[in-house]
């Protein structure tokens, strides 16, 4: 095995001197056919405040008895409609160039195309022809370079084939309507918290100390653990959409995070409001701040030195008319619920 190694690199270097095309390489190497690239699809990988993320999969074949890497990617996403539209939008492919095709193997790889939902709308308000429609007419186009100088070869450029994509005329818009957060706190008044924490306060009087000045010391957090305190917590999520691509919205899961990333409670949508399907709605939200799982943070509430929750919402999107990007797109949104 090791000499038919060293005779095959003996033969590429002897070869290298020659100017070589595909089918040379691939009869110095002893074999009848070339590297190939396959497209394996195109999809929407994520959607977030700014634009969507569209994911491109593709494979690369290596026939040959050494490996292989990629030396370069040049890909675009471009308009590819029949009329003739001045300076289209086009979107350049961030990539990972790090791929090794393994000897005699086939390697998947990916590279991802980030288009802003406001260069699509303005592309639509700018072209008159453009008026009305939901979703715009794109390809996937360019090439990927394979790096032969390990073996002493010119680099192959191997073209991406063509691929659709279809890129949809909207932009989401969610927001919380921050005249509608309340925070109950009620249920954890000086009275209250004395008379659940019990005989903890006699035989401890500093815990109630610490409690009422806001200082989470590990004793006073395992008392109020132990208490069924909590705070109410309600407010309303907006959504809406500007465009004109149909869209399905719906609430995944949802929670309320500190400012360490710990979650403080899950918070649960109105099930009747929780999908939209219209420009839009309003989805109203609770959570319960329980002592048993966030007595810390029920601390500094009650110690009026508590930061700002965080709500985080994981929810889905898909297009009725695009069906071929699937039901439950990712689009993700964070926000700061101010407690005052």
């Amino acid at each position: 095995m090791k000499r038919l190694h060293i005779f095959t690199l003996a033969l590429l270097a002897t070869f290298s001197l020659l100017t070589s095309s595909c089918e040379q390489i691939a009869n110095a190497l002893g074999v009848s056919s070339k590297p190939e690239l396959s497209s394996r699809g195109i999809s929407i990988d994520s959607l977030d405040s700014e634009g969507i993320t569209f994911k491109y999969d593709y494979s690369i074949s290596n026939p040959y008895p050494v490996s292989l890497s990629i030396a370069g990617i040049s890909a675009k996403i471009e308009y590819d409609g029949t009329d003739n539209v001045e300076n289209p939008p086009s979107f350049t492919a961030a990539t990972n160039n790090g791929l090794s095709i393994a000897a005699n193997e086939n390697a998947s790889n990916a590279m991802n195309f980030v288009v802003p939902y406001d260069t699509i709308l303005n592309f639509v308000n700018i072209v008159q022809s453009l008026s009305g429609k939901t979703s715009l007419p794109f390809a996937v186009q360019g090439n990927i370079t394979l790096d032969l100088s390990a073996v002493g070869l010119s680099n192959l450029t191997l073209p991406i084939p063509k691929l659709s994509v279809a890129i949809p005329v909207f932009k989401p818009k969610l927001s919380v309507n921050t005249d509608s957060v309340q925070f109950d706190t009620s249920n954890i008044s000086l009275a209250n918290v004395t008379t659940a924490l019990g005989l903890a306060v006699i035989s401890d009087p500093s815990i109630l100390t610490d409690i009422t000045s806001g200082k989470a010391s590990s004793a006073a957090v395992n008392a109020l653990q132990k208490t069924n305190l909590n705070v109410g917590l309600n407010f309303n999520l907006d959504v809406a959409k500007e465009g004109t691509a149909p869209w399905n919205f719906a609430v995944n899961t949802c929670g309320l995070t500190s400012t360490d990333g710990s979650s403080l409670a899950n918070v649960s949508p109105d099930s009747s409001t929780s999908t939209i399907s219209s420009e839009s709605g309003s989805v109203p939200m609770s959570a319960t701040i329980s002592a048993s799982n966030a007595a810390a943070y029920i601390i500094q509430l009650i110690g009026k030195n508590a930061k700002n929750p965080t709500f985080v919402l994981n929810s889905a999107l898909s297009f009725p008319e695009l069906q071929q990007y699937g039901m439950n797109i990712p689009l993700n949104y964070s926000y700061e619920l101010p407690i005052n």
